[in-house]
C-alpha cells in the first residue's frame, strides 16, 4: 500500500486524528484497542516495535528449551506482531546443515531425529502490525525428541445394559480433572479441548465409532456428583476451579442400535487439551490423555424381573388354557415373569421371548414340546405339540407329561444383549383342581362352609355367581374351576350322551375357558368344554346312594332309606375335559 492509501483506509473521515484499532479475527475481537495506524505521525502513535521476548518464542506449542523435532510451526505469543522472520544464525549453519535442521519456506521449521539434544542458535526478527520492525535477536534452541502424550489409565469401570429409557453412560473421572493445575484448568476453557474417543478402532462399544466426534463431545455433559445433578456446563469451564471439580462425566445412550455391540471390556480415551500461540496459527498442546475401560455386562435375570404369584417354590406351576387339534396346538398359560421395577415406565415383560420347552418321554429321553405354531413372544401363552401331550391319554386319562424345562430369554435390542432363564414349569390340566364349594354369608362376607348344607328335600342347593366369576350373589353350592367361580344352577347330568354324561349349564365365559356343554358331543361346541364322565354319592342311612340326574333345582341324592337331619355324606363328581383328562371334585354335606 502507498502512505495515502492507509491514511485513506485507517484515519478518520477528516483525517484529522489517529484511531486505535483490535486484532480481530474471523469477526471475534481478540485483543485490546492498543495499535494505532500511524495517519499524522503524532506522540501516541507506536513507533518501535516491541523487543524479541525469548519467552513468546515456541515451536510447535513447545518452548524454545524444549523444541520438538519433526517439522512444526514456528509461533510468537504477542498479539502486537503482525509476523517474524527466523533464520539460522552463521555460527549454528555448519550443525544444522549435519544435523538436519532448516527453516522452511511455509514459516515452518525441521529438524530431524539427530538434532535431539543439541543447540542451535536461530535469529528473530519481528514486524508489529504498524510495519515496524524490532531489532534482531539471537535465540538458542534445544531440540528434544518428541513425547508422547503421558497416558494414564483409570480402574475398568463396570457399565450394566438397562431397559430404562435412559441408558446413559456414566464414567467415574477420578483425579482427571480434579489433578489439574491452576494454568491447565484455566486452559479448557470449553468442551472443545475435551475429546472424547474409542481406542483400537474399537467398533463394538455401546456407540459405534461414528458416534464419537464433535457433536458427541459437545453432547457429553460433565457433573461434581455420581448422580448427575450437579453440571459443570459450558459457561462454567471458563472457571478453573469449576473444571477442577469435574469428577463425572454422562455418555448419551437413548438405544442400543450399534447392531455390532458387545459385551465385555472396551477403552474409551479422554484427552485434555488446550490452545497455545495467538489466534488464528494456535496449535493444540495435549495437557494429558486418560484410558477409561469400561466393562460392558448383563443384568442378572432377576435384576429384571420377578416371578409372579403363579410359582410354587422354584417351580412354577402353567396351566393348559386353551387346545386346537386340528392345528395340533395346546396353549399353555405363561405369564411367569413380571417387572422386577416401574421405573422403566412399562411392562416389559410383555416382550418376554419363550424360546423353548422340553420334557421327558417315558423312554427317559429329552423332547420337544413345542406345538405347530412357533414360540410366541410375551408372557401370556406359548404352544404345546397336542398329539404328544395326549399320547395314550385314552388309557391313562392323564397328560403324558407334567413336567417341563422351559427357557425364557428377553433382548435389549441388539443381538449379543440378551438375558436367558431357563426354569422348571409345573403343567396342569385344563380343569385340574376343579372342586365343590358351599358358601354361606357370616353378616360381613361370603365364606367357605366347612360342609354343604342339604334341605328336606334332599336336595343340596346351588348358590348365585356374578357373570364373571367373581362374587357370590347367593348361598348354595358353587363351582371353582382355577380361581373361577360359577353357580351350578339348572344343572343336570343328561345320560343321553354315551359314554359320557354331560354337565349342563348356562352358557358362561371366563377368560381362560368357557363352560358350555348343552346336549352336545364331547367334541363339539366350545373347545374347553367341561363334562361330567361319572359321579358318586354315600350318605349316612341310605344304600345304593346316587344322584337323581333328573333334578334341576340343584344336587339331589337318592337311595333306598332315609338322611336324618344331622346326618350327612359326600358326593364326587368326576369330570373329563376336552383332552380326556379326568378331574375329580367333592364335598361332605349335611342334612339341616
Amino acid at each position: 500500500l502507498t502512505d495515502r492509501q492507509v491514511i485513506e483506509s485507517f484515519a478518520t473521515a477528516d483525517g484529522n486524528h489517529n484511531i486505535k484499532y483490535a486484532l480481530a479475527l474471523d469477526g471475534t475481537v481478540v485483543t485490546d484497542y492498543v495499535f494505532a495506524i500511524d495517519t499524522q505521525l503524532k506522540a501516541d502513535t507506536q513507533t518501535k516495535c516491541e523487543d524479541v521476548v525469548w519467552n513468546n518464542f515456541v515451536i510447535g506449542g513447545k518452548d524454545y528449551w524444549e523444541a520438538p523435532t519433526g517439522t512444526h510451526q514456528m509461533t510468537y505469543l504477542d498479539g502486537r506482531i503482525y509476523d517474524m522472520k527466523v533464520e539460522i544464525d552463521p555460527s549454528s549453519q555448519s550443525d544444522a546443515n549435519v544435523y538436519g535442521v532448516k527453516i522452511n519456506e511455509d514459516g515452518t521449521i525441521t529438524a530431524a531425529e539427530t538434532a535431539q539434544n543439541r543447540q542451535f542458535k536461530l535469529q528473530v526478527t519481528l514486524i508489529d502490525v504498524n510495519g515496524n520492525i524490532s531489532e534482531t535477536e539471537v535465540i538458542t534452541v534445544i531440540f528434544k525428541k518428541q513425547e508422547a502424550a503421558q497416558v494414564t489409565e483409570l480402574a475398568p469401570m463396570p457399565y450394566t445394559i438397562t431397559p430404562a429409557a435412559d441408558k446413559s453412560v456414566i464414567i467415574n473421572l477420578g483425579d482427571v480433572f480434579t489433578s489439574l493445575s491452576d494454568e491447565d484448568a484455566i486452559a479448557i476453557r470449553n468442551k472443545g479441548n475435551i475429546e472424547w474417543s474409542i481406542e483400537n478402532n474399537d467398533n463394538t462399544f455401546v456407540l459405534p465409532l461414528s458416534a464419537f466426534g464433535a457433536s458427541l463431545d459437545n453432547a457429553i455433559t460433565y457433573y461434581e456428583d455420581a448422580a448427575c445433578t450437579q453440571e459443570i456446563d459450558a459457561s462454567d469451564m471458563l472457571n478453573g476451579e469449576a473444571v477442577k471439580s469435574i469428577k463425572y462425566a454422562k455418555i448419551p445412550v437413548s438405544a442400543y442400535s450399534n447392531i455390532a455391540a458387545t459385551l465385555g471390556e472396551h477403552l474409551l480415551s479422554i484427552t485434555l487439551n488446550r490452545q497455545v500461540g495467538v489466534p488464528g496459527t494456535t496449535v493444540e498442546k495435549t495437557i494429558k490423555k486418560v484410558n477409561v475401560p469400561v466393562d460392558v455386562q448383563l443384568p442378572a435375570w432377576e435384576d429384571i424381573f420377578k416371578t409372579t404369584t403363579q410359582w410354587n417354590g422354584n417351580t412354577y406351576v402353567a396351566r393348559l388354557t386353551n387346545v386346537d387339534r386340528s392345528l395340533n396346538n395346546a396353549e399353555i398359560s405363561m405369564d411367569a415373569f413380571e417387572d422386577a421395577s416401574t421405573a422403566w415406565g412399562s411392562n416389559i415383560n410383555d416382550n418376554i421371548c419363550i424360546e423353548e420347552m422340553k420334557y421327558i418321554g417315558a423312554d427317559g429321553r429329552e423332547y420337544n414340546a413345542a406345538g405347530g405354531m412357533p414360540a410366541q413372544v410375551g408372557t401370556q401363552t406359548a404352544n404345546l405339540d397336542y398329539s404328544a401331550l395326549t399320547a395314550d391319554i385314552n388309557t391313562t386319562h392323564k397328560l403324558a407329561f407334567t413336567e417341563l424345562t422351559a427357557k425364557a430369554s428377553y433382548s435389549f435390542g441388539v443381538p449379543n444383549f440378551k438375558i436367558e432363564k431357563e426354569f422348571t414349569v409345573q403343567l396342569k390340566s385344563i380343569f385340574e383342581d376343579a372342586k365343590l364349594v358351599y358358601y354361606v354369608w357370616n353378616g360381613s362376607a361370603w365364606v367357605a362352609n366347612a360342609n354343604a348344607k342339604m334341605n328336606a328335600a334332599d336336595v343340596i342347593p346351588v348358590g348365585a355367581v356374578n357373570t364373571d366369576g367373581s362374587t357370590i350373589t347367593a348361598e348354595g353350592l358353587v363351582l371353582e374351576l382355577n380361581n373361577y367361580k360359577t353357580e351350578v344352577s339348572g344343572w343336570m347330568l343328561d345320560n343321553t350322551q354315551t359314554p359320557y354324561k354331560t354337565l349342563k349349564a348356562n352358557s358362561i365365559a371366563f377368560s381362560e375357558f368357557t363352560i358350555w356343554q348343552q346336549n352336545g358331543a364331547l367334541y363339539t361346541g366350545a373347545e374347553n368344554q367341561i363334562c361330567i364322565y361319572n359321579y358318586e354319592a354315600q350318605a349316612s342311612g341310605l344304600t345304593n346312594a346316587t344322584i337323581n340326574v333328573a333334578n334341576t333345582t340343584g344336587i339331589n341324592v337318592v337311595g333306598t332309606g332315609t338322611i336324618e337331619s344331622g346326618n350327612g355324606g359326600s358326593i364326587t363328581l368326576q369330570f373329563v375335559d376336552n383332552m380326556g383328562v379326568y378331574t375329580e371334585a367333592s364335598i361332605n354335606f349335611v342334612k339341616q
